[in-house]
């Protein structure tokens, strides 16, 4: 339905139209490089009581939530997972504003099984979501070998086993991830091609002279890097495994910088001494070439939640361009001199990786619009900045 000549939007179950008007309900559809599921929260003004009433908000109802413009469309199914009515408009009837939680529709095809498969591990998760997605997108791995799904549901079994293994030749050293847009569409990806992929959109944190917002242009930045605390073990780690042919330990070395190897870029980190901070303990020395390939991927994705160590947090105007696991560009300005004084700030400026998308509707405003967690390893900047030389490379 398009609404105010601009928005397609529409929330829509057992094939009806909620008849509520886009003005009466809010809601944020939110997708996520580290959940598998992409979910919604959804406030929606029950003035009579009568959505509760004939029960249309009972759990695991199926909801289609629909939010897009002429660039891009947003459409899946949803179920819901919790309702809420907290405050009562009209003592003596239940009305009021209600929030629903939604996740994603697959979560209601998830049952336990106990099963073996003989296959890559990018082919086994093909084979488990193909049958609810009509579009896919993955990365190839290696990892042939006899996969155990044991007492476990499809995403448990992909969350909990087949991810924390997942190994591929051209990843480049980086740890996989597995999640759902809010198309739809299901994706298995290393951290590699997303930021190799071509940007989306570049976005601008400027106001224009009119003072007004377009589509690209952020009009709230929040910046913060990771916690040292959350990954110095990472920084220099000892590697040990066990060679069962005669006992012996075989002890290697790797370093945050490893994963994966830059040349000419810095990590955002003060050098500090070659102390070990941490270690991973991979069992056995392997010589299946299914089997190496799995040790490489637990130690590889190991990191996987310290793959991007700067962060920002940006809210600009709806963009449907924008969704998780994509690139954008970031062209943020600073001060120089009075002569020039706005230039392209070469720190700040550049490729991220889209970790989070929100894409929120507000009804009572009448406008949508966007947020998105971007983040990035490794910083390019100029050799005449001083500290450049005393960060980590």
């Amino acid at each position: 339905m398009k609404y105010l000549d601009y928005y397609e939007i529409e929330i829509k179950s057992e094939n009806k139209i909620f008849e509520v008007l886009p003005s009466e309900y809010s809601f944020a559809i939110t997708d996520s490089i580290y959940d598998i599921f992409n979910k919604v929260t959804m406030e929606i003004h029950d003035q009579t009581g009568l959505l509760q009433e004939y029960l249309l908000t009972v759990n695991e109802l199926p909801i289609t939530v629909t939010f897009g413009d002429d660039n891009n469309i947003f459409k899946c199914d949803y179920i819901i997972i919790n309702d809420l009515l907290s405050k009562i408009e009209i003592p003596g009837l239940l009305n009021g504003w209600l929030r629903l939680d939604l996740i994603n529709g697959w979560y209601k095809e998830q049952e336990i099984k106990a099963i073996a498969y003989r296959k890559r591990i990018s082919e086994i998760i093909t084979k488990l979501t193909s049958a609810y997605f009509s579009q896919i997108d993955k990365n190839d791995t290696g990892n042939q070998g006899v996969w155990y799904q044991m007492l476990l549901t499809d995403s448990e079994f992909i969350k909990k086993v087949l991810l924390p293994n997942a190994y591929s030749n051209n990843a480049n050293s980086t740890p996989f991830y597995c999640y759902i847009t809010n198309d739809n569409i299901f994706h298995f990806r290393n951290a590699n091609s997303m930021y190799n992929s071509s940007p989306v959109d570049s976005l601008f944190y400027v106001i224009d002279k009119e003072g007004q917002y377009k589509a690209n242009s952020v009009f709230d930045v929040q910046r913060w890097r990771k916690n040292i605390e959350d990954y110095s073990n990472l920084y220099h780690r000892d590697i040990f495994k066990i060679d069962k042919s005669n006992g012996n330990l075989i002890q290697e070395k790797d370093k945050i910088t490893d994963y994966p190897v830059e040349i000419s870029k810095v990590l955002p980190l003060y050098a500090r001494n070659d102390l070990i901070t941490g270690y991973i303990d991979l069992d056995y020395k392997e010589t299946d070439t299914g089997l190496i390939e799995n040790k490489k991927g637990i130690k590889i994705n190991s990191i996987s939640n310290s793959i991007f160590l700067e962060r920002m947090n940006l809210t600009l105007p709806f963009n449907s361009k924008l969704y998780s696991g994509a690139c954008i560009n970031l062209i943020i300005y600073m001060v120089t001199s009075e002569k020039e004084p706005m230039v392209k700030s070469a720190n700040f400026s550049g490729k991220y990786v889209i970790e989070r998308c929100t894409h929120v509707w507000n009804g009572k405003e009448q406008k949508g619009y966007t947020k998105i967690i971007i983040g990035r390893k490794y910083i390019d900047i100029p050799s005449t900045y001083l500290l450049k030389e005393k960060l980590i490379k």
